[in-house]
């Protein structure tokens, strides 16, 4: 069989628009991408991106393809975690195959979505009783600041322990409109989130002034 024949991505237009698609590291349709990247044959693109370097794993649901880059410090990121949860917990490597397919239906990591790595980690964190921020500092230095600061700005807000976490990825996922998980997200990523968590707090104070300017008045 010949070799095929690949664009190079700094000089195709084409793969760098479907490359800053899948930048994301979250799953895309095949008709996402074509009319987000406006691009054809995206299997062919997907193996020309591949041969650039791109490591881009795809599943099949029903009769739609998803197509997701593998982002290697995130993936890693979420992998260390879960290994170093499964030994907290006693997990051999059947055990651990065997709850990854329990919560995600896969057998193996590599296979996992964000959304799959969000289920599995927030198992795993029901499992070993730790806190739910117990992670922030293993997280990389330049995350640090941006997760406290989410941390603190959460528990302003009066969200309760045990659901922090999944609040400011909800937060996250309003923003982004896909979903998203704090251990994956980079250090601007975080940033961003701050202001929107600001801005609710600001207006849960000025919710609760108000109430009690009212209660001034009635007296």
């Amino acid at each position: 069989m010949p070799a095929m024949h690949a664009a190079t991505l700094n000089t195709s237009p084409r793969l760098q628009r479907v490359a800053e698609l899948l930048a994301d590291g979250l799953e895309h349709t095949t008709m996402e991408i074509i009319h987000a990247a406006r691009v054809c044959a995206v299997n062919s693109v997907v193996a020309e991106l591949r041969v650039n370097g791109f490591e881009v794993v795809c599943r099949r649901q029903g009769d739609v393809w998803y197509y997701r880059q593998v982002l290697p410090g995130q993936a890693m990121d979420a992998r260390k975690a879960m290994f170093a949860a499964c030994k907290r917990l006693g997990f051999d490597d059947d055990a651990r195959h065997a709850m990854l397919h329990a919560i995600t239906g896969k057998a193996s990591s590599k296979d996992l979505t964000p959304a799959d790595w969000r289920a599995v980690l927030n198992h795993l964190n029901k499992l070993t009783g730790e806190d739910e921020w117990h992670w922030v500092n293993d997280a990389p230095e330049a995350k640090r600041p941006a997760l406290w600061k989410i941390r603190r700005l959460v528990m302003e807000i009066g969200i309760q322990r045990g659901g922090q976490v999944a609040y400011a990825e909800g937060v996250a996922k309003r923003i982004s409109g896909h979903e998203r998980h704090l251990r994956m997200m980079r250090a601007d990523e975080l940033q961003a989130l701050i202001g929107p968590l600001n801005r609710t707090l600001s207006s849960k104070r000025n919710h609760i002034a108000d109430a009690g300017n009212m209660v001034e008045v009635v007296d």
